[in-house]
């Protein structure tokens, strides 16, 4: 980064002439001592005046002040500077606290930059210092923990670190700016030392070394700054426990826990504020400090309302029912499914079908027979279940037409899955037992897509709905969320999604259902054909 050297000069006498005009306006009574705001750049004591003694209405007196004055300034500070630089940017120490749990001393340890420990233990040595330091700890180190972790949430954390990040930059631009003061404060210290007749220079160089001294304590000291100051937590609990840790250390900040605003029916309940008198209160009080002020009676009044939201009801049991509906109809088709393998595996395995062939029956003739077979036994259990739904008043919003049209492809996907799984088996018993658990490790997935909702991308989502069970439960999922509407899933919103920035909806479930149907008889052609 290229530097201007008469700009820097200018810059010096600026800081020199401010240092200055501190140092005469700065109020304090010593005895036999001199100290001035420019001691903390160098130690320098020719500069001082004293405290007004009218100043006497001030609760603390002259001479408190002057004590805490010189412990503040007691420092060694161009000691300190010339510890920092011996130190590596990167060198690391461990440094010490000794806590006190229950009655029990415990000692616990952190690794921080050598430079940082230092500046840590030479401020807790001061007593004025060290309760400026107590505050700052947390600033500097402190973790701040968020809950919960997902996508969306670590995307806007990262956006904020990106202001602690910032900090690195600027602890560069020091740096580097440090060069050319270091540089022309040798050169002055040359010419002073060569030549006798730059007295004006020579009487600067006390100021420019306090001002590389402060410019070096101030930068390393802006260096501590923890600059990955998020860490993410799955449950607020372990927030909370990290956070009651961290603390012990001066390693804890804040912590974030996000939630999601829901439709509120309870609103006396959830609205205390509004409710229980303490917003007219507020903005009682709030009129009178305005009339106080301005001497006029406000005319207007306030209202409030709360935030609008699309009508919406509260069903708990309509939630419950779309997380059990998947596993509900797995279990219940079970059994079904072990039985329709178990027929056509028994059939292969009596030869059945070689006989049939030689008949002169076509492999399409066999499995859509079959096909009639299952959807006769499937179908009637998947219309009684809608009526059940619909009439029951369990699903009492959406249509019953799109509701068969949902279950009928679950049917459809299931019934060719029970093929794919039977060209797999030789033997009838070992086909049923093994096919209720293929059906039902199935499901499976579908708990990890729903519990990971937030995180699962479009794209993962089709793969995952490759197994029809959970193309099935993600669309009773979609269909709870309209339900909650009071809309139910219609023809007009089946290529609509409740969710933010989701592209999938119902018609992607349905739609994944059928082509998983056409994907399973695939497969079933050719694994049959591959291994007859």
């Amino acid at each position: 980064m290229p530097f201007d050297p008469s700009k820097i000069m200018h810059t010096m006498n600026e800081l020199r002439r401010h240092l200055n005009t501190l140092n005469v306006n700065f109020p304090m009574d010593m005895s036999n001592t001199s100290i001035s705001v420019s001691s903390l750049c160098g130690g320098r004591n020719d500069l001082s005046s004293s405290t007004d003694q009218n100043n006497s209405s001030n609760t603390e007196n002259a001479q408190t002040r002057a004590t805490r004055n010189a412990s503040l300034f007691a420092i060694d500070w161009d000691g300190l500077e010339s510890e920092l630089i011996s130190y590596n940017e990167s060198e690391m120490c461990l440094q010490s606290y000794t806590i006190t749990i229950g009655g029990l001393i415990k000692v616990i340890t952190v690794n921080r930059p050598c430079r940082c420990v230092l500046l840590d233990q030479v401020f807790s040595s001061n007593s004025i210092l060290n309760q400026f330091l107590a505050i700052l700890r947390p600033i500097l180190y402190g973790k701040i923990y968020y809950s919960p972790s997902n996508i969306h949430y670590d995307n806007i954390i990262k956006q904020i670190n990106q202001t602690f990040e910032s900090l690195d930059e600027l602890v560069k631009v020091l740096r580097q700016l440090r060069l050319p003061m270091k540089s022309t404060l040798e050169t002055y210290q040359f010419m002073c030392n060569t030549f006798s007749n730059f007295s004006a220079m020579c009487e600067q160089i006390p100021t420019y070394r306090r001002m590389l001294t402060l410019s070096v304590i101030l930068t390393e000291f802006i260096a501590c700054t923890e600059l990955n100051r998020f860490e993410s937590m799955n449950r607020e609990s372990d927030m909370i426990k990290a956070g009651q840790n961290a603390s012990l250390t001066n390693n804890f900040l804040a912590a974030i826990t996000y939630f999601t605003y829901a439709p509120r029916t309870s609103v006396p309940l959830s609205t205390k504020y509004h409710s229980y008198t303490f917003i007219y209160l507020q903005n009682a009080i709030e009129r009178a400090i305005i009339s106080a002020h301005t001497g006029t009676n406000l005319s207007y009044g306030i209202e409030t309302q709360q935030m609008p939201y699309p009508c919406w009801s509260s069903d708990q049991f309509v939630k419950s029912i779309s997380r059990m509906l998947p596993l509900l109809m797995v279990l219940s088709w079970i059994f079904t499914v072990s039985m329709n393998v178990k027929d056509i595996v028994q059939e292969k395995e009596k030869r059945l079908k070689e006989i049939m062939k030689i008949m002169g029956l076509k492999d399409s003739v066999h499995w859509f027979t079959w096909f009639i077979l299952c959807t006769t036994a499937m179908i009637l259990t998947a219309i009684l279940l809608v009526l059940l739904l619909k009439f029951g008043k369990i699903i009492q919003f959406s249509n019953i037409f799109v509701l068969f049209v949902f279950f009928i492809a679950y049917t459809f996907a299931t019934i060719t899955q029970c093929f794919l799984i039977s060209v797999f088996f030789n033997r009838a018993n070992l086909a049923a037992c093994g096919a209720g658990i293929i059906y039902f490790l199935l499901y499976l997935p579908y708990t990890i897509v729903i519990n990971y909702d937030a995180q699962i991308k479009t794209w993962q989502r089709v793969i995952a709905c490759l197994s029809s069970t959970v193309s099935f439960g993600i669309g009773c999922d979609y269909i709870a969320r309209f339900e909650g509407m009071a809309q139910g899933i219609q023809w007009f919103n089946l290529n609509k999604s409740m969710k933010p920035n989701d592209n999938f909806t119902v018609l992607y479930c349905i739609i994944m259902m059928f082509a998983d149907s056409i994907i399973y008889m695939l497969l079933t052609v050719y694994i049959e054909n591959l291994f007859p």
